[in-house]
């Protein structure tokens, strides 16, 4: 019922808009195939100037991008957010920008991952939420009406 998605590395010089669109829709294509009705994942954001930037980016996120309550979840280790100065001129990562874009909620607050120096979202993109523009980017007209269309009942 459930993909998980993870890092994924795309050599330096085939980084671009048609490799990343590749991906996405491989990923669809595969949640459509075998049913699977949610993808999660994690978006990393960089907390090499102290947390700001990420503390900024999940309040900006989370005005308008939290997941109903049945889908959160608690960090393991909270970055403290309410400890942060806010900065309202803080660019989204693109992978987070690419998520919302596609239709998909953040589900928790950041998690700091002191490995990587990291702030970590969480992130849930249930199928049915998909931007209906992506899903027939990704998928074709005929699958995407697939992922939109309402169960049918059979007596």
């Amino acid at each position: 019922m459930l993909v998980e998605i993870g890092r994924s590395c795309v050599r330096a010089d085939h980084r671009t808009g048609s490799a990343i669109t590749l991906l996405w829709a491989g990923v669809a294509r595969y949640m459509l195939a075998r049913g699977h009705a949610f993808l999660v994942g994690c978006a990393s954001i960089s907390m090499a100037d102290g947390g700001r930037a990420a503390a900024s980016a999940y309040r900006r996120i989370a005005a308008r991008h939290l997941s109903p309550p049945e889908y959160r979840a608690e960090p393991f280790q909270r970055l403290p957010c309410q400890c942060v100065a806010e900065d309202p001129d803080v660019e989204l990562p693109p992978l987070i920008r690419g998520y919302l874009c596609v239709g998909a909620y953040v589900c928790s607050e950041p998690a700091w991952d002191p490995d990587f120096n990291t702030a970590d979202l969480l992130m849930l993109l249930p199928l049915t939420q998909l931007n209906p523009r992506y899903a027939r980017h990704y998928l074709g007209d005929a699958a995407a009406r697939a992922v939109f269309a309402p169960p049918t009942l059979t007596r």
